[in-house]
């Protein structure tokens, strides 16, 4: 917990401005409604957060340490007990496949107190640098800069991560100050759990330990360091743990972050910094103000040091990189409104010091107020989703063009699949069983709808029918990404299109954006702008199909009825398995459009496999050939059909589909085989003996070799089968094959 020190304002009366400075960063930053402006990173604060639960503390996702994570799934856990209403499975699952919009508020709610506790701590640093006046003039910069405000209503772990490192950089200037050993603990123990917040964060130990150094105390550098490595351990522990997945994943994310094109404005990183970021983050004022408070006449301290020090390490480390996020430079704008804040509180009282906070606080202050009003008003995406709640029926079928372009908030199956897997990492298969029922019978579901792509349309039979459409979502934007594909096939649809909605935020080429984040709303220029949100029509194309539209208690129950088919399946309860695989085939829900490709081929291929089982030969190969073409590139229904037809003697086509296996897997050994034993039976003895070859190259196998002396014998190559059989005997000379294949060979000479 912070320091008494930093919100203990006595006597009231005398620090009255210091809470109203504190209110009001909190008004700025209390949470948005949900969920006109829903970040792309929130989700992993629901789901890793929820993963918990299933009794594994560990995230197995390390693009963030765990400290923020655990914060937030013990709040939820609260809040589930406070509820009490309904089971732990149906609450986590609804809330992971469905809306999070509640525990989305919490942790905003959340980051909001945390970021008003962020200005408190700011007023300390400043107090203790440059007096009661320096901390008010700190404290009232951080509340009103958007480049702090803008982010502390997100459920996001940079806001967390920005108060630890403020709290670092208090202890080690109050460490100097008093000359306390315990403070120096305290230093590290916040650098710790700033880097357990954030990784870059943790960079604030180097300041406290230059604050050591220039005290010097050298006897007591270890204490930082061991009490900040301590808290980091403690507060993201399977860093450790799990070293090997956190290192490939730490690996991965520093190069698409530090080297990496996928995060980059088109200008190099330090001049999109300057010019834009910290040009729109600290206004005009506060961003020409700083080179001029850096070199404000007057002494330095040694703890101001720890300020600066800070300042440049997180400065370079932003200009440095590749990802110019904003959001990036949370633990640094505390320090730069500390650093500003010293040349205000060397001006004299009156006029000047009213001049220099009009030009400090002015245009942030706009901004600010101007960004949450902005963002106050529903969202076009909001408005689409609201007009398709009322005039689309469950299931309905859209089309969104760009794909990524911030999508509408909507419930689809798409949506749903993306989760399973992080939810069996995390529940187990069980436990998703357990959750797919709940949603099936549980309480009514929000609208559901079905995603689709251009391509699946034009590949449809396009010819009209009343009431049957696809809803198309096309929006503009100077941001949205261009696919040159999606652009392709809506020019070829567009023609076809009735529009039927259209929502606007105004001229948003107008306004000035964040050219990488682009999930978040304007920063700048505001006039042209009512709303938030990409300009957005709604349009209607026409299309035929006549199977039901699912709502979503059908979907979670055909997920349901495919995982206890796969679960049968696989523990070769073959007659289960096949009545629940025919129960979804009866189905009058168009499953090819419910389920992803990937899922609709572990149905086929398991259907297949239970009706093989089952002597149902004739559905096995008709499971097996959808699967084929389901996914075509993979080799295993191939295989299968081989298999079966090389079952009935029916040598030709069997080789035939082991041709095509062997396209897609040419270095399967089962393959291999058992392409070596058809080829074998059709006479073709070079070619069977090639397989063969690959096979014992990849497993030297006494069935292998022994299937190659054969292939090499019947060939006429037979001292290649003297030597095949040689190693083979060696191997295995009791093997029941060897005497006959010995007699082969002795007939040969």
């Amino acid at each position: 917990m912070p320091s008494a020190e930093i919100l203990r304002f006595r006597p009231l009366s005398k620090q009255g401005l210091h809470w109203a400075i504190v209110l009001l960063a909190f008004a700025l930053r209390w949470p948005l409604p949900l969920p006109e402006w829903t970040h792309v990173d929130e989700r992993a604060l629901i789901m890793y957060p929820l993963g918990f639960w299933g009794g594994d503390f560990n995230p197995h996702f390390f693009h963030y340490p765990a400290l923020t994570l655990y914060l937030c799934s013990a709040l939820y856990y609260v809040y589930f007990l406070l509820l009490g209403a309904g089971s732990l499975e149906y609450f986590v699952a609804y809330r992971y496949f469905v809306d999070p919009s509640d525990l989305l508020t919490i942790a905003r709610t959340a980051n909001a107190l945390v970021s008003a506790v962020t200005v408190a701590v700011c007023m300390a640093i400043g107090s203790r640098l440059y007096g009661r006046t320096g901390g008010r003039l700190a404290g009232l910069l951080l509340a009103v800069m958007p480049l702090h405000a803008r982010f502390a209503s997100l459920a996001i772990t940079d806001v967390a991560a920005g108060l630890c490192a403020a709290l670092a950089v208090l202890y080690g200037v109050r460490a100097i100050q008093e000359d306390a050993r315990g403070d120096w603990v305290l230093a590290g123990l916040w650098a710790g759990l700033a880097a357990a917040s954030k990784y870059p964060a943790g960079l604030v130990l180097v300041a406290v330990l230059a604050g050591c150094a220039l005290a010097r105390r050298w006897r007591w550098l270890w204490l930082p360091a061991a009490a900040a490595a301590l808290a980091f351990a403690v507060a993201s522990p399977y860093t450790l743990l799990d070293w090997a997945g956190f290192r490939e994943a730490f690996g991965r994310m520093a190069g698409e972050h530090l080297a990496s094109d996928g995060h980059a404005a088109a200008e190099v990183s330090w001049w999109y910094w300057l010019h834009h970021n910290l040009r729109y983050g600290l206004g005009w004022g506060g961003l020409l103000a700083l080179p001029v408070a850096l070199v404000w006449p007057g002494q330095r301290r040694r703890e101001e040091w720890v300020v600066i020090v800070a300042v440049a390490l997180f400065a370079a480390m932003l200009f440095a990189a590749s990802s110019v996020f904003m959001r990036y430079a949370q633990p640094l704008v505390p320090l730069l409104a500390v650093l500003l804040a010293r040349w205000g509180a060397a001006l004299p009282r009156g006029g000047w010091l009213a001049l220099w906070l009009a030009l400090m606080l002015a245009e942030p202050l706009h901004a600010t107020l101007r960004q949450r009003a902005l963002l106050s008003r529903v969202d076009t995406r909001v408005q689409a989703r609201d007009w398709l709640a009322a005039n689309a029926p469950q299931g309905q079928r859209i089309v969104q063009v760009p794909k990524d372009a911030g999508q509408v908030p909507l419930f689809t199956a798409e949506q749903v699949f993306v989760r399973m897997d992080p939810f069996i990492d995390s529940f187990g298969v069980e436990g998703l069983e357990r959750a797919l029922q709940e949603l099936a019978e549980g309480p009514p579901l929000p609208p559901l709808y079905v995603d689709w792509t251009l391509r699946s349309y034009r590949e449809m039979d396009l010819a009209p029918e009343p009431g049957h459409k696809v809803l198309v979502l096309r929006y503009t934007h100077p941001l949205t990404a261009t696919d040159v594909a999606d652009s392709l096939a809506f020019a070829a649809a567009e023609p076809a299109v009735k529009w039927l909605a259209h929502f606007s935020g105004g001229r948003p080429q107008d306004a000035i954006f964040d050219e990488v984040d682009w999930h978040f709303a304007p920063i700048g220029r505001f006039g042209a702008v009512a709303r938030s949100g990409p300009t957005l029509r709604i349009g209607a194309l026409p299309w035929y199909q006549s199977e039901p539209l699912p709502t979503g208690r059908e979907l979670f129950a055909a997920y349901g009825l495919l995982l206890a088919a796969n679960q049968a399946a696989r523990a070769e309860r073959w007659a289960e398995a096949a009545r629940l695989y025919k129960g979804l085939l009866d189905s009058p829900l168009m499953l090819n459009e419910l389920f992803t490709v990937s899922y609709m081929y572990q149905m086929l291929l398991g259907m297949g496999a239970a009706f093989d089982n089952l002597g149902a030969e004739e559905a096995a190969s008709e499971a097996w050939l959808l699967a084929a073409e389901t996914e075509p590139q993979e080799a295993e229904p191939y295989f299968q059909l081989g298999k079966l037809l090389a079952e009935r003697g029916q040598y030709e086509e069997s080789v035939k589909y082991y041709l095509m296996a062997e396209e897609r897997e040419p270095d399967d050994m089962v393959l291999l085989y058992n392409l070596g034993a058809g080829l074998l039976q059709l006479g073709r003895h070079g070619e069977a003996a090639a397989r063969f070859e690959r096979a014992a190259a990849l497993d030297p196998s006494v069935e292998n070799l022994l299937s190659l002396t054969v292939a090499y014998g019947r060939s006429g190559q037979r001292e290649r089968a003297q030597t095949a059989f040689a190693r083979a005997r060696a191997m295995a000379p009791d093997h029941p094959q060897v005497a006959a294949i010995a007699r082969m060979l002795a007939g040969q000479r």
